[in-house]
């Protein structure tokens, strides 16, 4: 206790000693620029003053006021709000006839006529120079009054010629009171100063006066289980104290490397079972993606994973982010599209690529699906510490790469694992064979559920206009009838084809039907609304198009608005133009028919008087009498 009681006295007093000279330098220099600083800010105010006036409306004023002048009382205003919002003692305007220094207008609340009149010797001498045009003029009068400091600047008109000198004038004793304040506030810092010191100095002290004391508490914290802890040595310590601290964090080391590498296979097979879970109910492909990148970076510790496709490749535009949550996704988004040479190696070599020598490091994974790669998983490193330097463990290589086989303190090592939850930094952590087998394992779930997705899709599509096939559509229907007995709303169904399409072929050929075919399915697509209504190839050129929470009347809009819109579109294949037209019948759930296959055919039957109506229309089914 006594030699820290004797470090905290020399290395306070010392430090006092300093912060007090200090302190006191600081005030002179304060308190020597302070009249400085009043000077350039009166000069500023006179010179806005000067600018913010009507040199042709102050040569009309007269003396006494001009109260009954508009002009006259806006500028009695303006003084004192310069005045008031400066805090100064004096603004005033004169003019000088060729005899005396009259007074226009000032900004005291006591009336114009308290400003008296001055003969030219009974000036400053800045105000007769302000006279013959010069600015800038700022000096110290006494009067009875008292002692101010004064800024003086000439008012001009277009022509140049001085119609008044502005008169700013701050009194001494504010002055004063400003140098009082300034010495408060440096006894203020003086003091904080003094309370700072003491308490650094004897923290410094107790660093310094017990070695002995830090390791024996770092040895009782790993001893009680904490492995994470680093035990410190204190500077100076005896060598016999630092080789002792090096042992006990080598040992501690070797054991949270042991217990990191189980704890990270635990959390692999943990978040493989969630993942799992998670795309056993994904509802689309979008959130299969992002639920698998989530994943990765949650147990990784990487900082941004995103997912390229052939397609995105090529336009450079991938869709799919998922950072940190502590990290912007901007950060990124110019990064993934920068690494396109090592996306391109692995989307046609299918080999995993791992780049070490940049910041931030990155990782790019093959997706396989069947023999097809339609894409790969990016992940990248931390920016976090993005200014830390680092010599480069590796060039971009083909396959994982171990670590460098120097043998680093226990202290970087520590810094170095990778613990579950951990971010660590990417600057001297690069991708670990753990993360990357985890990153690789996940994205093989990934390539398995994208080309069960794949598959799926061709068995619902049709694959020359893109809608979903007749059974699909059967599904639907039936899904959307109990949705809507359940809810109670009504489903409308519209069935339709392309009138003459027989002939249609025979005349233009099956090449050039299967070119309208594709092209009305686009401007179905572009009728309806996304993610809500279904339309689907029933057959041939027949189609339907189930409208769920819609009624009659406006399945009945929505049928007259994609028969127009047939009917008006140029189907082109480059070399002929033709135009088609549609009939269309319509059904309702549950007006028309209480199940499936009584909706279809009533829309049916609808569909036919269309046929008998003479086509190019639209028939809701009525019951016949």
């Amino acid at each position: 206790m006594r030699l820290r009681t004797r470090l905290s006295l020399t290395f306070g007093l010392l430090t006092l000693a300093a912060a007090v000279i200090a302190s006191y330098a600081v005030f002179i220099q304060i308190y020597g620029n302070l009249e400085t600083l009043n000077s350039e800010r009166l000069d500023s105010v006179a010179t806005l003053v000067a600018r913010s006036v009507d040199p042709e409306n102050i040569v009309r004023f007269t003396r006494p006021s001009d109260w009954f002048n508009p002009d006259y009382r806006r500028l009695k205003r303006k003084l004192m709000d310069f005045q008031r919002a400066n805090s100064l003692s004096w603004v005033a305007l004169y003019r000088y006839d060729g005899t005396l220094f009259r007074a226009i207008a000032d900004g005291s609340e006591q009336g114009d006529s308290f400003c008296p009149d001055f003969p030219i010797y009974d000036v400053s001498e800045n105000m007769q120079k302000a006279l013959s045009g010069e600015g800038g003029l700022v000096s110290t009068y006494t009067d009875a009054y008292g002692t101010y400091l004064m800024a003086n600047t000439p008012v001009k008109n277009r022509s140049g010629e001085v119609v008044a000198i502005v008169d700013v004038s701050l009194s001494a004793s504010k002055l004063t009171e400003a140098k009082k304040a300034a010495m408060t506030r440096a006894i203020a810092i003086t003091l904080g100063i003094m309370a700072f010191t003491i308490l650094v100095s004897f923290i410094v002290s107790s660093r310094l006066a017990k070695p002995v004391g830090l390791l024996e508490a770092g040895a009782r914290e790993l001893a009680s289980g904490n492995l994470e802890h680093q035990v410190q040595s204190a500077s100076g310590s005896p060598l016999e104290i630092a080789y002792l601290t090096g042992a006990f964090n080598d040992m501690a080391h070797s054991l949270l490397s042991s217990q990191n590498s189980l704890k990270m296979r635990i959390t692999e097979l943990g978040a493989l079972c969630d993942l799992s879970k998670e795309l056993s109910f994904a509802p689309n492909v979008d959130t299969v993606i992002e639920s698998v990148l989530a994943k990765i970076v949650e147990t990784t510790g990487c900082s941004c994973a995103a997912y390229l496709s052939r397609e995105e490749m090529e336009t450079q535009a991938p869709d799919h982010y998922v950072p940190a949550p502590d990290i912007d996704t901007e950060d990124y988004r110019n990064i993934v599209t920068q690494e396109t040479a090592e996306v391109a190696e692995t989307l046609n070599s299918g080999k995993i690529n791992v780049s070490t020598a940049g910041n931030p490091h990155f990782l790019v994974i093959p997706v396989r699906s069947e023999d097809r790669i339609p894409g790969v998983v990016i992940c990248f490193g931390n920016l976090r510490n993005s200014t830390a330097t680092s010599t480069p463990t590796s060039a971009s290589t083909s396959t994982p790469t171990s670590s460098s086989t120097s043998s680093p303190s226990a202290a970087s090592q520590i810094n170095q694992l990778a613990v579950p939850g951990m971010v660590t930094n990417a600057v001297t952590d690069p991708f670990s064979e753990s993360k990357i087998h985890f990153a690789e394992t996940v994205t093989g779930h990934l390539g398995l559920v994208l080309e069960k997705i794949r598959l799926y899709e061709l068995a619902i599509t049709d694959g020359l206009t893109g809608l979903y096939v007749h059974r699909y559509f059967q599904g639907a229907l039936e899904r959307e009838i109990k949705r809507a007995r359940r809810y109670k709303t009504e489903t409308s169904l519209l069935l339709f084809d392309i009138d003459h399409f027989k002939n249609f072929n025979d005349t233009y050929g099956h090449q050039m039907g299967d070119v309208v075919l594709s092209q009305v399915a686009g401007i179905i697509c572009g009728t309806i609304r996304d993610n809500l209504d279904i339309a689907s190839r029933y057959g041939g050129e027949e189609f339907t198009i189930i409208l769920p929470e819609t009624g009659t009347e406006s399945a009945l809009l929505v049928a007259e608005r994609l028969r127009v819109a047939i009917a008006s579109h140029e189907f082109t294949n480059g070399v002929t133009t033709v135009h088609v037209t549609i009939s269309i019948g319509i059904s309702t759930f549950p007006v028309h028919s209480e199940d499936r296959m009584t909706l279809i055919a009533r829309a049916d039957e609808a569909l036919y008087e269309c046929k008998e109506g003479g086509r190019n229309c639209c028939r809701v089914w009525e019951p016949k009498s």
